[in-house]
């Protein structure tokens, strides 16, 4: 007698699996590279200043202080979360960068889970990847933008409120307290949910979305409109939130006519390696500047630090919060020193060549 024939067993990876696998690549291609990485001279300097402040006068006061900041920004949120990884982190960027990856990770998960009300799984996953690979992935491999607490808030909000779940509109409206423009995507979570029938939710997020609007728009007038004086660089990550419905829309336009599909993989493939090497490059400028800073602190002269342009201000800034108790004083831009320095001094000159100022 024969025995009988055993079943074959049949196994694959679903789709699901391989979206997962797909994103979580895609955060560690982005983050990976800062990984190790020192504090660098743009928004990172912020972070000892805000420690000092927590020593002195506590968290609470120290989210305050930095809420009413004097530019005429109104983000608290982003204060509420800045100055907790601050508490927690310090300077050890390992942690921060850790949080990074949560943050970008929760954003590619609630992107996918957005897209999923509209494409497939695999057209969903490519959506969500578009959203981060490319210039606006600075907002994740930066310590600073405050795009990294609003974009996965304004994602996970909106896959929230497309399933007429409520607590979508509480998240949507906090992404607009973490950034300013961020208030337009809250607008159409409002629009949506009452659509969607949930019109006594929407209400309630409009008049918490209008104290918000008003209180925006009194800063902007006490600061003249301009919270940052004229000197407005044009990055990637300020095209959001406007990134988030383009990429859907690309991904649902591929899902429709076959022939685009290898055009979007082939336009996340290319936002993913600009996206790594902007990273890449980022680790090694910080590295570069603190090595800097490293060599200042070495040497004990006053220092005469020298800018041109304005687009360059925050490198010297960063300069007064390394080195607190350095004599500075600031040549050709509107910075406070620490009085005149007359020689034996050093200087530094952060976008020129040698003025002979020591």
């Amino acid at each position: 007698m024969r025995a009988a024939a055993r079943p074959v067993r049949v196994t694959y990876v679903t789709p699901l699996v391989v979206s997962v696998a797909l994103l979580t690549f895609v955060a560690l291609a982005i983050i990976g590279p800062m990984f190790g990485t020192p504090l660098g001279a743009v928004d990172d300097h912020e972070i000892p200043v805000i420690s000092q402040q927590l020593t002195e006068i506590g968290y609470v006061s120290t989210v305050i202080a930095r809420t009413t900041e004097p530019g005429g920004r109104f983000r608290p949120l982003y204060w509420v979360g800045r100055v907790a990884e601050t508490a927690l982190w310090n300077g050890r960027t390992a942690g921060w960068y850790f949080d990074r990856l949560a943050l970008l990770l929760v954003t590619l998960a609630a992107g996918y889970a957005l897209a999923r009300l509209w494409l497939s799984s695999g057209y969903a996953s490519l959506a969500a990847a578009l959203m981060v690979a490319g210039p606006q992935a600075e907002a994740f491999y930066m310590l600073g933008p405050q795009e990294s607490y609003a974009v996965p808030l304004t994602l996970a909000g909106l896959a929230l409120v497309g399933r007429r779940q409520p607590v979508g509109l509480v998240l949507a409206v906090a992404a607009a307290f973490a950034k300013e423009p961020f208030v337009v995507s809250a607008i159409v979570a409002m629009a949506w949910s009452w659509h969607l029938g949930q019109r006594r939710a929407a209400v309630m997020a409009g008049a918490v979305l209008a104290i918000d609007v008003a209180v925006i728009g009194a800063v902007l007038v006490t600061n003249g409109g301009d919270y940052y004086h004229g000197a407005i660089p044009l990055v990637g990550r300020y095209l959001y939130p406007l990134i988030l419905p383009v990429t859907i829309g690309l991904a649902w336009l591929a899902s429709r006519h076959r022939a685009a599909t290898v055009a979007l993989v082939v336009l996340v493939a290319v936002g993913l390696f600009g996206a790594l090497d902007a990273a890449a490059r980022a680790a090694t400028n910080a590295r570069t500047f603190a090595a800097f800073v490293d060599e200042l602190r070495a040497d004990s002269r006053p220092l005469v630090v020298v800018v041109r342009d304005s687009g360059h201000t925050e490198t010297a800034w960063a300069l007064r919060a390394y080195l607190p108790d350095r004599a500075i004083e600031y040549r050709g831009v509107t910075l406070t020193g620490r009085g005149v320095v007359v020689p034996p001094c050093r200087e530094v000159d952060i976008d020129g060549p040698w003025t002979g100022a020591c």
